[in-house]
């Protein structure tokens, strides 16, 4: 993360993709790996053995919506949040995606990117 807490290149490794729409957020999943500091990126607090997983959501029935929806995985509960990119975010995790999908040779009906 830089200075001002915003993603950079260096932050998102996508590392997962869910092909099926998840009617549940009516968008497309990819999960990335948690290489920052999500405490200070997302404002919370974890307890020790708590799990944070991450995913980029995109949507295209509002076109190119991009959001992060993240997950705390704790000892006997779960806890979702999502978190609103800011404008060079977006743009950073929508390459990410479109790069993910090329290098990944993904061809999905809904999916247009």
């Amino acid at each position: 993360m830089n200075n001002n807490y915003e993603f950079e290149e260096k932050d998102i490794v996508i590392c997962d993709f869910e092909d099926e729409r998840d009617t549940n957020i009516d968008g497309f999943t990819f999960q990335f790996e948690v290489w920052f500091d999500v405490e200070r990126k997302f404002n919370i607090h974890l307890d020790e053995g708590d799990w944070v997983n991450a995913y980029i959501v995109y949507t295209d029935r509002i076109k190119d919506k991009i959001y992060v929806l993240y997950v705390i995985d704790k000892e006997d509960d779960c806890e979702y949040d999502s978190y609103i990119p800011t404008y060079t975010e977006r743009e950073l995790l929508l390459n990410k995606v479109k790069e993910y999908i090329s290098d990944n040779n993904i061809h999905h009906k809904g999916l247009n990117i």
